[in-house]
């Protein structure tokens, strides 16, 4: 370690709390240089207090004889300083307020990182010390009172005493409760300063975190989740046998991978994975599902040799695990009713023992898995697993999503609209649909039907109703998704022009786009000619110079047609062919947000 500055920590310590009969030890002050450096997310605020409160109450003159350990208590006072009253939270700029300097041997990663339980147990071995200490230094004053009120005489002496006593007691409980090791699970809001800061801070970084949601590869399907899966979250995918659950569920594993690269582990130790507990397709199974997910056709595996399967995986697929893409995706088979709700914190305690860390746990399905409860009633039942599963998505704070099956009434309703060729058909289902148990419903934060469909270029499309929201999404509950052909993959198009629409109908193609233009349009309408050479639009109305709707012309309507088909046309292109038309009328664009074409 570099030579250090002494610093004051804030007075965080409990009265009159002198550790003069405890000795720390340097292993122990070696662990807590690296726990003031850690990025774990478990440390919080109320856990470094007590880390001062200790530190503060030792005896200088137990360790000023031992210059190693003058030296390692002064380095954790500085960090606790950096991280209390600076609030930094990087463990670089830790480093460097710590050393009081930005040198190049200032480098963190010559620290290593703390798991998960060895934090833990450092807060609890720090909580501990803190209440042993308070008692060893309260006994004496205890006895005292107590010998004290054994030989006062009846009366106004002993009543003294009774609230000198009442007071110690109060004193000693209150100092229990602030060294108390309160976990990432105990939450606890006040507008008690101390309280207040260190929840407002949490909650706020929590909310500020990009990696807070897990973001899909389709927008619609994005904006239906209230723009990514988030944590704590239990959402229920419902559908026909048959008809996709197992698939998109499937699909979600692979988008999560894809599109969530830079997420950051609370346990900086751990690699992120994707968890997928199949229930009633076996691992072989699953596979040739993922094989066909990721070339984006249905042939079969066997059609291939299977270097060319594997290497079709990774190249095509992207099914690698590597530092810039690091998450993993593991599938994990149990047949059905074999296990309960309490088997997920099995599997994923038994993931962090190999060094991962699930950051998504994707069930399929509900009726295969038992309550933890076993209860006799299946209705009940069924609402009590998903009950269970917001329960595990909270304590481990992560998403979690599962499916189930739609009823025989839904069964019918798809049936007899294919029959008639109908479209829209996942507009006529709806919560009475569920099978089962209304306390899915009830027990999930979000609720999806979905039901496959074809237009009449015999092209697949997955149609997605949202029944069931407790998060914050845009008023919009249904859409159209494409499918790659011959499969029910989604078409992913983040990055790119939506290729999303709200409805099947012919005659009304009112696309996800056009929502999508409304929804993101930061610029007000201006006229063409205000617009440079290099910019892309997509039109919007007809309107004069003073905004307001004017009649669409004829000689407009062929244009607005084949810019509607086409999507995006040049400026130039446009300008040469509708400037003004006779009458004074321009026609406005809307810049697109998520593309540009030049």
């Amino acid at each position: 370690m570099t030579e250090t500055m002494t610093t004051t920590l804030p007075a965080y310590q409990y009265h009159d709390l002198q550790l003069t009969d405890y000795h720390i030890s340097k292993t122990i002050l070696q662990m807590f240089t690296l726990y003031i450096l850690s990025s774990n997310k478990s440390i919080r605020r109320s856990h470094l207090m007590n880390l001062s409160t200790l530190l503060n109450s030792y005896d200088p003159n137990g360790y000023k004889s031992d210059p190693e350990k003058v030296e390692m208590i002064e380095f954790v006072k500085r960090g606790l300083d950096a991280r209390l009253n600076y609030n930094l939270s990087e463990p670089q700029l830790i480093l460097f307020h710590i050393n009081g300097s930005i040198t190049d041997d200032d480098d963190v990663s010559n620290y290593r990182e703390l798991s998960s339980s060895d934090i833990q147990w450092l807060n609890q071995m720090v909580s501990d010390t803190i209440n042993q200490a308070h008692v060893f230094h309260e006994t004496d004053r205890m006895i005292d009172i107590c010998t004290r009120f054994q030989l006062a005489a009846p009366g106004a002496e002993k009543a003294s005493l009774a609230k000198e006593f009442e007071a110690e007691v109060n004193d000693i409980q209150n100092t229990f409760r602030r060294s108390k090791n309160e976990s990432t699970e105990d939450e606890i809001f006040s507008l008690q300063p101390e309280i207040f800061e260190e929840r407002m801070r949490e909650s706020y970084n929590e909310l500020a975190n990009p990696s807070r949601k897990l973001v899909l590869g389709n927008q619609a399907l994005n904006e239906l989740f209230g723009g990514g899966l988030e944590e704590t979250r239990v959402y229920t995918v419902l559908g026909l046998p048959g008809e996709g659950k197992s698939m998109i569920l499937l699909d979600i594993a692979l988008m999560v991978k894809k599109y969530n690269k830079t997420i950051k582990p609370k346990d900086p130790t751990k690699r992120p994975c994707v968890v997928v507990l199949t229930m009633e397709n076996r691992i072989t199974e699953t596979i040739s599902r993922l094989f066909n997910m990721s070339i984006k056709n249905n042939r079969k595996m066997t059609e291939f040799t299977v270097e060319d399967v594997m290497k079709r995986m990774r190249e095509e697929g992207k099914l690698v695990i590597s530092d810039d893409d690091p998450i993993d995706i593991i599938i994990k088979f149990k047949p059905a009713k074999s296990v309960d709700t309490s088997y997920l914190y099995t599997l994923v305690e038994d993931l962090e023992d190999m060094g991962l860390e699930c950051i998504c746990m994707i069930q399929d399905y509900i009726g295969r898995i038992r309550s933890a409860e076993r209860l006799a009633d299946t209705r009940l039942e069924y609402g009590a697993i998903v009950d269970e599963f917001k329960i595990f998505a909270a304590l481990k704070q992560i998403p979690v999503v599962t499916a189930s099956q739609l009823n025989r009434d839904a069964s019918k309703h798809i049936d007899d609209g294919r029959k008639q060729n109908k479209t829209d058909l996942v507009r006529m289902l709806g919560r009475s649909n569920i099978s089962e148990s209304i306390l899915i419903l009830n027990n999930t934060d979000g609720a999806f039907v979905l039901a496959p469909e074809k237009d009449q270029n015999g092209d697949q499309w997955i149609g997605i109703q949202r029944i069931k929201k407790r998060f914050d999404a845009t008023d919009q509950d249904y859409y159209y998704i494409p499918c790659y052909p011959n499969t029910l993959t989604i078409v992913e198009d983040i990055g790119g022009v939506p290729v999303s629409k709200t409805t099947m109908k012919d005659e009304n193609q009112s696309t996800y786009e056009t929502n999508m233009m409304s929804k993101y349009n930061t610029n007000p309408i201006r006229n063409i000619s205000d617009f440079e050479s290099d910019e892309v639009f997509v039109p919007g109305a007809i309107m004069d110079f003073n905004g307001t709707p004017a009649k669409v012309y004829t000689e407009l309507e062929e244009a607005l047609v084949a810019m509607s088909q086409a999507s995006l046309m040049h400026y130039t292109e446009l300008k040469r062919a509708h400037g003004k038309n006779k009458d004074g009328y321009t026609m406005p664009f809307i810049k697109i947000p998520f593309s540009r074409v030049t």
